[in-house]
């Protein structure tokens, strides 16, 4: 049993079931104890008939069935104080009854089993006999019946304990799918709280209190994050314009140049990565303006297919694009673009000389799909699912390695989030390489997107890492 519903349906039916079981186990007892006693008092009620028939000048030897009546319900035998019989009752056939208590059970050979009595007239004993079958009738079929009622309270246990189990465990199942639905870009939605005051409703206050927690430490680096860039934006400025200058003025050495060149190609990396941090931070508190537009996506892609096969023949890389369907789609084609740019200029960074780049454009039942394959070196199926994320980059003594700030693809994420799409990447499909395919819903199935707070630039096209 792999859900809590159905382990506590399952311990209610077989709760009800063996309680149900035990009292009808002791119901049987307690039924077939009293019919017995039954048969000891009909027995004892039948000698008392018996005995009050009886003159008490007449002997015991006399003729006895004269006192004693015929029945097929009730057995008789007479024993004197010697131990003989002085009479048997026909229907027993010359059998005899056995000794026993007061009161006992025997079974008798062709007769069957009998419940006997043994009663006393002076020194003379009185034995009478009673069949059992017909208790032994009526206990079978309470049995049966017993049976049949333990196995519709099992099935209506079952029912019932299920249907108990959905209406009891609801609240923890709107806990569960609302703490599901939590990320880090809608960190102000909350559990509701039932009114009343019990384990489950102090479960998600606290759950509650945790993701406010999470919500002011995500807010505070944030802020963090945009605030040191914003920071450090203008020191790097001027640290810039200071080389620049220094640049145009005479009296360097070739060393100095040089060192000046590679100073200000590391500001400028350092003031691309605080761009890039600067707009994960704005795209994560949706401060990103999304200008999405319902259209057929196909002129879009051939534009970008053209600027595709520039940067590819640029460095002798082969580029071929298939745009396959058509259909309307909302998407923003300046950020789109961007993304689809920055996956191409990342496959001709790890295509070999001569290699092919493909770029697919087609549409599934419920997406728009544009897919980036180069004939790379690949990576590692365990690393995939990484390189979407914040700062991680391959070994640098992997082949794979690449430069750069490991910002680039978490960006293109970021924008297909907020088109509410996915990004992923999967083994190439020829030789060796890498996939990597975006999807963007149709309309129909696509989320109405959230308002935007501000604009923002977009990241300088072609860098990726």
């Amino acid at each position: 049993m792999k859900t809590l519903g159905a382990r506590l349906a399952l311990w209610y039916s077989l709760v009800s079931t063996l309680t149900l079981f035990g009292l009808l186990a002791a119901g049987f007892y307690l039924l077939d104890r009293h019919l017995i006693r039954g048969l000891d008092a009909l027995n004892a009620a039948e000698f008392e008939r018996v005995k009050s028939a009886r003159p008490e000048s007449q002997h015991l030897v006399g003729k006895a069935e004269q006192s004693v009546p015929g029945s097929q319900l009730f057995y008789f035998e007479w024993v004197d104080p010697n131990g003989h019989v002085t009479f048997s009752s026909p229907n027993l056939g010359g059998q005899r009854l056995p000794e026993g208590g007061e009161t006992f059970t025997s079974n008798i050979p062709a007769l069957g089993e009998m419940r006997i009595g043994r009663f006393t007239i002076g020194e003379a004993a009185v034995k009478i006999a009673t069949p059992l079958a017909p208790v032994r009738k009526v206990m079978e079929g309470y049995a049966q019946v017993s049976l049949v009622l333990v196995c519709l309270v099992l099935l209506a246990s079952l029912a019932s304990g299920l249907m108990l189990s959905q209406i009891a465990l609801r609240p923890l199942r709107l806990i569960q799918e609302t703490a599901d639905r939590i990320r880090s870009d809608n960190l102000g939605e909350r559990i509701p709280v039932a009114d009343v005051q019990d384990e489950i409703s102090g479960l998600a206050r606290l759950l509650n209190e945790m993701f406010d927690r999470l919500e002011a430490s995500f807010q505070q680096v944030r802020r963090f994050a945009a605030e040191a860039s914003h920071e450090l934006k203008t020191p790097l400025s001027l640290v810039r314009l200071q080389g620049e200058k220094l640049l145009g003025t005479s009296g360097l050495s070739a060393e100095q140049e040089e060192a000046l060149q590679v100073q200000l190609e590391e500001v400028s990396r350092l003031n691309q990565i605080i761009e890039d941090l600067l707009f994960l931070s704005r795209a994560e508190a949706r401060a990103i303006a999304m200008d999405r537009v319902e259209q057929d996506p196909r002129a879009f892609m051939e534009s970008v297919t053209q600027d595709a096969r520039l940067l590819a023949e640029h460095v002798g890389v082969r580029c071929e694009a298939t745009i396959e369907g058509s259909g309307a789609v909302a998407f923003d084609p300046r950020w789109t673009r961007q993304v689809l740019l920055n996956l191409v200029t990342n496959a001709i960074r790890v295509s070999p000389r001569g290699g092919l780049l493909t770029l697919e454009s087609e549409f599934t039942v419920d997406a728009w799909r544009v897919a980036v394959e180069d004939e790379g070196p690949g990576v590692p199926p365990e690393q995939r699912p990484r390189i979407f994320e914040r700062f991680v980059r391959l070994a640098a003594d992997d082949a794979t390695a690449t430069p750069g700030s490991g910002l680039g693809l978490a960006i293109c994420r970021s924008i297909l989030q907020m088109h509410h799409g996915s990004i992923r990447a999967e083994a190439g499909t020829r030789k060796e390489g890498l996939r990597v395919i975006c999807e963007i819903p149709l309309p129909a199935k696509a989320p109405a997107a959230p308002p935007p707070v501000a604009p923002a630039q977009p990241v300088v096209e072609g860098h990726i890492d």
